[in-house]
């Protein structure tokens, strides 16, 4: 809260900074042209008083008289100017109303895109990316390919050479893509994938783009090149619903100081197809692994400990049965506790199902846990408090 406070406040400063000189200048211009009126009309007056005590002739009081006029006729002009283009009413209305949508606008802009969680960061570690280049220079030691035999290392070169005599052979370059990626040489895959896109041109379908992205990324170590992004954002344009590209720009997001829109577009990633398929369970543990790391709020579905259902469904076991699913639940708690550590949702969620269940002494134990785990924050000891009163804990 004491960050949008600030941050409002330093949005309005801005605003009156910009609009000062619209007001203030058409202000100063209008006072100006009034005070050289009211001078030059009290020297008329002077002036007739002169004649009337004969200190000046009938010429020279004329010639007087017409240059005060011709003086008053300017001022008056000046003046009448400035009024014309002064701030009435209704445009301080506007210029009130344009302050508020730019205050209003900035935080709400910041609020979608922004990340007011994230700790502060150097300049050079905010703006500075490695590209694509560097990211394998650096990471190169990590990505040796594996040696190959003799049969392989021939077949291999034959092939290389039968490319260099067919530089535009499309099934030639694929083939070379996919040996080199099995091998593990996967800058070698990504130069072979870059041949299949140039051969294909417009036609290239978003799976190839998908696929240099992914070699692109495993010869970086896992980072997420400003050229990868490039590639990801092609896939994505060619077929918005690409599931590889999807989960390669959520890692991009999330190298990025964007963890929130990760964590938005892996969730809605997961919600696809069969929730056992094998590449969703890293994809939960990632989401979990950022959400700790930068105090997000995970979707219900990813958050550990039994479901609702779970807990309906053990209604129906029999005593032994229950004891059973309940004691695997509380070992793999401690488990976890031990090597990962747990969010406050998690601890809730368990200290619930085991009062459900009617096993309060173990509820109660978890409670306690929880309590000396996050005795220094506030938020989490209302988070488990509220379970544990939910199932009759004092």
């Amino acid at each position: 809260m004491l960050f949008w406070i600030f941050a409002g406040l330093l949005s309005i400063l801005a605003v009156l900074i910009l609009i000062s000189p619209i007001l203030g200048g058409r202000k100063d211009a209008t006072v100006g042209s009034t005070s050289d009126v009211a001078v030059y009309r009290d020297q008329l007056k002077e002036l007739d008083a002169d004649i009337a005590r004969g200190v000046l002739g009938v010429t020279e009081a004329d010639a007087s008289r017409l240059e005060i006029s011709r003086r008053l006729l300017a001022a008056d002009e000046r003046q009448t100017a400035a009024i014309s283009v002064s701030p009435r009413s209704s445009s301080n209305f506007a210029v009130a109303a344009l302050m508020a949508a730019v205050t209003l606008g900035s935080l709400v802009t910041y609020n979608l895109l922004g990340s007011p969680e994230t700790p502060d960061q150097p300049l050079a570690e905010r703006t500075l990316r490695l590209t694509q280049e560097q990211a394998e220079q650096q990471f190169a030691t990590n990505q040796a390919p594996r040696e190959l035999d003799a049969r392989e290392t021939e077949l291999l070169s034959r092939l290389r050479d039968a490319l260099k005599q067919r530089p535009d052979d499309l099934q030639g370059h694929r083939l070379l893509a996919s040996t080199l990626n099995s091998i593990g040489d996967f800058a070698g895959a990504a130069s072979a994938q870059k041949d299949v896109i140039r051969i294909l041109a417009d036609e290239a379908t978003t799976d190839d783009f998908a696929e240099i992205a992914e070699f692109m990324i495993f010869a970086a170590g896992g980072y997420v090149s400003p050229e990868t992004d490039q590639a990801l954002a092609r896939a994505l344009q060619l077929n918005s619903t690409n599931q590889r590209a999807r989960y390669y720009s959520g890692v991009s997001m999330a190298q990025n100081g964007k963890p929130e829109l990760a964590m938005q577009l892996w969730a809605g990633l997961l919600k696809e197809g069969d929730d056992n398929a094998p590449w969703k369970e890293p994809v939960r543990e990632q989401m979990r692994s950022l959400a700790s790391a930068n105090g997000l709020q995970l979707p219900e579905s990813l958050l550990r400990g039994p479901t609702q259902e779970d807990v309906d469904a053990a209604s129906d076991m029999s005593d032994q049965d229950r004891e059973a699913m309940i004691k695997g639940m509380v070992d793999n708690l401690s488990d976890r506790l031990a090597n990962e550590g747990g969010t406050p949702a998690e601890w809730a969620r368990l200290i619930r199902a085991l009062g459900v269940l009617g096993n309060l002494d173990q509820a109660n134990a978890i409670f306690v846990e929880a309590k000396n785990t996050f005795a220094e924050d506030a938020s989490a000891i209302a988070a488990v408090t509220e379970a544990a009163e939910s199932v009759g804990l004092e």
